[in-house]
């Protein structure tokens, strides 16, 4: 379990869920993390995970989706900020952006779970991924006709 590999003060501060100090010590973490010692091949999923990768091979990176902040959602994002935030975004531009990219280069093997997130991370990190498709037996769910409603699992964000 990662809390018990680093200090207890610093993995604290990783968790901040104030933005942008959270992704800030995520960067931090998985940029100096060195668990090579302890295992022998690493599944990196998430986000910022991948700039583990180059301390961390052979390895597999399971991409959920792109850092949008710094591709695609790039002007949605500025617009939406106070200025705190759009500086951050800027620095996280120069900085973790150019960092991410060349720990993409450490990676071996990059999954996706779909079609569309492959192209995205084909056009976006110019590396392949195989699509491995979640579990689920699709033919055991049906939609009803609408009732002029929807159910949504998702986290309310305005960029969904």
């Amino acid at each position: 379990m990662i809390q018990k590999e680093f200090p207890k003060n610093f993995y604290h501060l990783s968790l901040s869920k104030k933005i942008p100090f959270k992704q800030l010590f995520a960067v931090i973490a998985f940029s100096t993390c060195d668990f090579r010692k302890k295992y022998d091949f690493f599944v990196l999923s998430g986000r910022l995970v991948a700039l583990a990768a180059p301390k961390h091979r052979p390895n597999i990176f399971i991409c959920h989706d792109i850092l949008r902040e710094f591709y695609d959602l790039q002007d949605f994002y500025g617009a939406k900020m106070g200025f705190g935030m759009r500086l951050s975004q800027l620095l996280g531009s120069i900085i973790v952006k150019p960092l991410f990219e060349a720990s993409l280069k450490s990676v071996d093997k990059c999954i996706s779970a779909s079609k569309y997130m492959r192209e995205k991370i084909r056009r976006y990190y110019g590396i392949d991924s195989v699509n491995v498709y979640p579990p689920v037996n699709v033919e055991e769910y049906y939609s009803k006709p609408s009732k002029g409603y929807y159910l949504s699992v998702n986290r309310l964000y305005p960029a969904k």
